[in-house]
């Protein structure tokens, strides 16, 4: 389902029109047109592997209630006004699923615009963390050594090359140092040859290294795709049937499932487009949560799960994603995450899984930090009542100091705030502009970003303050008055 204006459809249908006589039989970009943005039933288009359930399907206890806390109490950005119930903000954020369990319960579970518990869903980025579980299961296996092979043991295209020095883990990291761009609203972009086009062995024959690998992380679907194609080298199985036999059947999945293949081949998207019903993304959830055990049956080695959920920072990783999870810095909680905002977020210290799965595409809902609410990790902050002159002695340049997790990258920048009736306008050297509202005398917040403020006088009187982001924290001390 593509949520596209008037506007835009008219917009490009005039592009096609002007360029499509040069472009004629290409599909790529003739679907980037048509569709304008990939979709959560893009499945529809493309062939596909089947993945098979079987076996008794592993039951849900359900509770009676299936409602959630008033949305006051949790929803959170543009969308949330008040007096609307959670439905109304699911509802208004393009949510086509939406499921909470909490200790092993399913509490809540509802589907929205035309979509239906028997739906198939696009999980999008989704994908990678199963990628991340079938290379656990491969090492564990000895399919493959380690992450420190060289994906040209498996892949021929790479071995006289410079790509060479690609190792397996550089490309769960994102660090594989690949030449790629990235975004689907460009036709011209590697994602979107990926995802719409028929020409996989020309990107793959053009392929270069941009950086060294293991030097810095960049986010890249051609890294996952790459991945995808050394697991089932190393497997003799294609992806499809290597997670059919690990994880689908004997975690006794519901559904078939299906995973979406590059057109003319018999390779799987493995960057994206495994598709299955949002009961049976929550079951695999619950095999993260409980560690990779089912029913006796260590599924996904505990160790692998172990380390994917730790910061790890070595060889160019990024803290925040670890084996295609994205973490936070008190490793209390993390997620998978796809476009169109497809989320499996898991709370181990609650036990409180939640598969969210949109049908739009919207980068101005905090789902995380509404998350964190609905997992009882925090509660919803609310702004108080203030003037500018209350916020005048906080105003001025604040230099940052070391992180949390010892990160220089920020040393020395400087941060302005300023007091404006709306709040603390707060612009930085490095492009990180918000409001700040406050929540008590000391505390501020910014909901969108996910960012807060403590401030405090340190032995002399001076104000200091402290920047913090989804568990992430620097310390700054103010440099001169406003």
């Amino acid at each position: 389902m593509n949520n596209m204006t008037a506007y835009n459809k008219v917009f490009y249908f005039l592009v096609l029109l002007i360029i499509f006589p040069a472009f004629q039989g290409c599909k790529m970009l003739w679907r980037s047109v048509r569709y304008n943005a990939p979709g959560v039933t893009d499945y529809q288009l493309f062939a596909s592997h089947p993945i098979h359930r079987e076996g008794e399907v592993s039951p849900f206890v359900r509770s009676t209630r299936n409602q959630l806390p008033p949305a006051a109490d949790w929803a959170q950005g543009k969308w949330f006004k008040e007096g609307m119930s959670s439905e109304d903000y699911l509802r208004k954020t393009g949510t086509a699923a939406f499921l909470v369990l909490h200790n092993d319960t399913l509490v809540y579970e509802k589907y929205f615009d035309g979509f239906e518990e028997d739906d198939l869903f696009n999980s999008f980025s989704m994908s990678k963390v199963y990628l991340s579980a079938l290379v656990g299961i491969a090492l564990e296996e000895g399919l493959i050594d380690s992450l420190s092979q060289s994906v040209a043991d498996y892949l021929d295209f790479c071995q006289d090359s410079s790509l060479r020095q690609i190792q397996i883990g550089h490309l769960l990291q994102m660090t594989s140092g690949l030449k790629s761009s990235e975004g689907y609203l460009n036709p011209w972009a590697t994602s979107t040859k990926l995802y719409y086009g028929d020409q996989l062995s020309n990107i793959l024959a053009k392929l270069e290294l941009a950086k060294p690998p293991g030097s810095s992380f960049k986010y890249q679907n051609i890294s996952s795709q790459l991945l995808g194609m050394v697991i089932a080298q190393a497997t003799g199985r294609s992806l499809s049937q290597y997670l059919e036999e690990k994880i689908w059947q004997p975690l006794g999945m519901e559904a078939d499932a299906s995973w979406s293949l590059h057109e003319g081949t018999q390779v799987e998207k493995a960057f994206c487009c495994l598709n299955a019903r949002a009961r049976d993304f929550a079951r695999f959830g619950q095999l993260v949560l409980n560690r990779g055990h089912h029913k006796g049956q260590q599924l996904i080695p505990e160790n692998w799960l172990r380390q994917s959920v730790s910061i790890d920072t070595v060889a160019g990783s990024r803290q925040r994603y670890q084996n295609a999870w994205y973490l936070t810095a008190e490793e209390e909680d993390f997620y998978a995450q796809g476009l169109l905002g497809q989320f499996t977020y898991i709370c181990p210290r609650t036990r409180t899984i939640i598969v969210r799965l949109g049908h739009s595409l919207d980068y101005n809902v905090p789902w995380y930090d509404n998350f964190k609410i609905l997992a009882s990790l925090k509660t919803k902050p609310v702004p108080t009542p203030f003037h500018k002159r209350d916020l005048k002695k906080f105003a001025g340049n604040y230099v940052f100091g070391l992180s949390n997790l010892a990160d220089t990258s920020l040393v020395g920048k400087v941060a302005q705030f300023r007091a404006r009736r709306k709040g603390l306008r707060i612009r930085t050297e490095f492009g990180k502009n918000w409001w700040a509202l406050p929540n008590s005398d000391t505390t501020f917040f910014n909901v969108k970003y996910g960012r807060n403020l403590y401030f405090r006088p340190d032995s002399s009187g001076k104000m200091g303050a402290h920047w913090e982001r989804r568990g992430n924290s620097w310390d700054l001390s103010k440099q001169t008055e406003e």
